[in-house]
């Protein structure tokens, strides 16, 4: 997101937001530091965006006279997607392998498959699953199985609650980070909340973005706090949502409504993770400041 302008106290964003929107221009008016301040979305809009904002502060009578925008037909194509990869690469690899393995897996249905995913190899044995040591992954050097866990889900409300905030908040992380930097928030959590997740449960048969979801949540929230000019990546409420979500965990409701047991240690290593990262991301950006 781009920073564009600062309103004062007595000015009202509301006529300017709405000649935008008329215009399709994407923007958000986020409350911060005391004042309403004018975000974009895409760095195309800046020039556009910078002269209806100087007849905003010279002639806002004027905005009225600016014909809106000819309306598009809403059709999504190879373009658009691959637009979107290109902006949100690591974000768009998340979505694209979970829904990959969930149908690899049939949403971990399919033992024999599900064993390439899962933190430790399963076998399956007439009515038994049988399952390996830890060090049999160090030993035939199938690293893979410390990430892969995060991409195994178990129902279709799994995926979807999970893919979802992942889109929602993680795309905003990326574009204020960078795609480097999201990726190593996403794999330090996976090696922390599986390795976590099987010592608590001590079996492979956990998975799912949960903990990397608690990951993009604890980051969005605590990276406004420490970053200058950094917009707030996650609203209050959805945030006492999530954390509410978590504690919920740590209770029978789930099982009682019929949804399961939750990866509770994984929530919360998740959320450690994304706290810890977005301080770590915090001392990185004062280091180059000074340089």
């Amino acid at each position: 997101m781009i920073f564009v302008y600062q309103f004062t106290l007595e000015q009202d964003p509301a006529a300017l937001s709405k000649t935008l929107w008329q215009q399709s221009i994407p923007h958000r008016i986020i409350h911060k530091d005391g004042a309403d301040q004018l975000w974009l979305l895409d760095e195309r809009h800046v020039l556009m965006v910078q002269q209806i904002l100087n007849m905003y502060l010279g002639e806002p009578d004027k905005l009225a006279q600016i014909p809106p925008a000819p309306k598009k037909a809403s059709s999504f194509n190879l373009a658009q997607a691959s637009k979107l990869i290109s902006l949100y690469p690591v974000n768009a690899g998340l979505v694209l392998i979970s829904i990959l393995v969930a149908f690899l897996t049939g949403l971990g249905s399919q033992y024999s498959a599900l064993s390439w995913f899962s933190f430790l190899p399963i076998q399956v044995s007439g009515n038994y699953l049988t399952t390996t040591h830890f060090s049999y992954v160090i030993e035939n050097h199938q690293y893979w199985r410390l990430i892969t866990p995060i991409f195994i889900h178990f129902s279709m409300i799994h995926i979807a609650f999970n893919l979802l905030w992942v889109w929602d908040i993680g795309r905003k992380i990326e574009k204020v980070i960078g795609s480097v930097f999201y990726l190593l928030l996403v794999l330090i959590t996976a090696l922390a909340s599986n390795y976590l997740q099987y010592l608590d449960t001590e079996s492979p048969l956990f998975g799912g973005m949960s903990g990397v979801v608690y990951a993009i949540i604890g980051f969005a929230w605590l990276a406004p706090k420490l970053i200058p000019n950094c917009p707030d990546l996650i609203s209050k409420p959805i945030m006492i949502f999530l954390l509410l979500w978590l504690a919920l965990g740590y209770t029978s409701f789930f099982e009682q409504i019929g949804i399961g047991k939750i990866a509770n240690t994984a929530h919360l290593i998740g959320l450690v993770c994304g706290l810890v990262c977005a301080y770590l991301y915090h001392l990185y950006a004062i280091r180059q400041k000074r340089r």
